[in-house]
């Protein structure tokens, strides 16, 4: 079945409402579509494909356009959603902190173990001073120039004393040739960033304390 532009004009003036009185025909809309026809899928209002494309604000309040119903989720759907999220979140967290956890305390047994290479280096390059004083002895700023006073021989960073959730300290024995130290890696966050304490000394040899404070060298060894 066809309509006409024209005919759509003559029945959406007769089915406004009382009181709204708009004109159809002056409006430059119907010139543009006049010669449009389509086929009724809509019996009840033949004229809203004319309607639709003006769309003025009081023809759309009329024939009740904001009314129409639009595709979306409910709340409860949202909620669904919600809650599947806060279940995986509640798995996925304490696994990654933990995951985090185990890769801090890897990375200062690393650490101590690079600490502990260059401290020997250091003690043979610089034979009458042995061991180094402090910690940022073994470091340098790039670009670094190796000498007694900063070695070269560890990443500044680490010399500074902290990576990876941990703080590094080193306690030398105020010898001159230093004969031993002392090396302590300690987390920052204790259950956060990391959970054991790790020390060392002269023997190169790793303990650790799983209280996260106290590490000695009477500790146990770090297999």
């Amino acid at each position: 079945m066809q309509v006409s532009a024209s005919r759509c004009v003559a029945s959406c003036q007769s089915r406004l409402p009382a009181g709204l009185n708009i004109t159809f025909t002056e409006r430059s809309v119907w010139t543009r579509i006049a010669a449009a026809d389509y086929s009724l899928s809509a019996r009840k209002n033949p004229c809203w494909p004319y309607l639709s494309r003006a769309r003025p604000l009081t023809v759309a309040l009329a024939y009740g356009e904001f009314m129409r119903s639009h595709k979306g989720f409910s709340l409860i759907e949202l909620l669904l959603v919600v809650t599947v999220i806060l279940i995986i979140a509640a798995i996925a967290v304490p696994s990654f902190l933990k995951s985090r956890l185990r890769a801090n305390e890897a990375s200062a047994v690393a650490s101590l173990r690079v600490i502990n290479t260059a401290a020997f280096t250091y003690s043979i390059t610089y034979s009458n001073l042995g061991f180094p004083a402090q910690l940022t002895t073994l470091g340098g700023a790039n670009p670094c120039v190796a000498s007694a006073a900063q070695a070269c021989l560890i990443d500044d960073l680490l010399a500074q004393g902290t990576k990876s959730g941990y703080s590094f300290v080193w306690a030398g024995d105020g010898l001159l040739p230093s004969i031993g130290f002392v090396l302590t890696g300690t987390p920052q966050a204790i259950g956060s960033s990391g959970q054991r304490m790790f020390c060392s000394d002269q023997t190169a040899v790793i303990h650790y304390d799983p209280t996260g404070a106290g590490c000695t060298n009477a500790s146990p060894a770090l297999q």
